[in-house]
């Protein structure tokens, strides 16, 4: 079982190879180039959500600043939804369902429709949802090692 600094690392670390490759893979270069980064740190640190951790604290804090952010500027509903997804953990056990594959899976496809439906390109969706993806599953592989 790791603790909050090795995900970290990991996740910068899945964040900072996801952006490289989105960025040299991109076909419309722009700010969203980076936010590969930003998935694979949230991919990381989101197993941890069910507790009370830094990860958690972090991530909390992620979301809340987000949803204020999406809330004044219009987006009453991805904010609604934000909250409600950052709700989900407390409802299970640690290492339960948060920390399984099928939620890494389910909560990738979840993101590829919030890329959708915002009008992020297709490879800098697919940049992000990989990188979101491998970030959740580093975080599942240092609680095994």
């Amino acid at each position: 079982m790791s603790s909050f600094g090795p995900h970290l690392l990991a996740g910068v670390c899945v964040g900072g190879v996801g952006t490289i490759a989105t960025c040299c893979l991109a076909t419309n270069f722009n700010w969203m180039c980076g936010l590969p980064f930003v998935a694979g740190v949230a991919g990381a640190l989101t197993p941890d959500m069910d507790i009370k951790s830094k990860s958690s604290m972090f991530m909390y804090l992620l979301f809340t600043v987000s949803a204020i952010s999406l809330f004044l500027t219009g987006y009453t509903g991805w904010a609604f939804l934000l909250l409600l997804y950052s709700l989900i953990p407390q409802f299970f056990g640690h290492r339960g369902f948060i920390h399984s594959f099928v939620f890494g899976l389910i909560s990738t496809v979840g993101l590829g429709f919030v890329c959708h439906y915002n009008n992020v390109d297709m490879d800098i969706a697919a940049g992000i949802m990989a990188t979101y993806f491998f970030g959740f599953l580093s975080h599942i592989a240092l609680d095994e090692a």
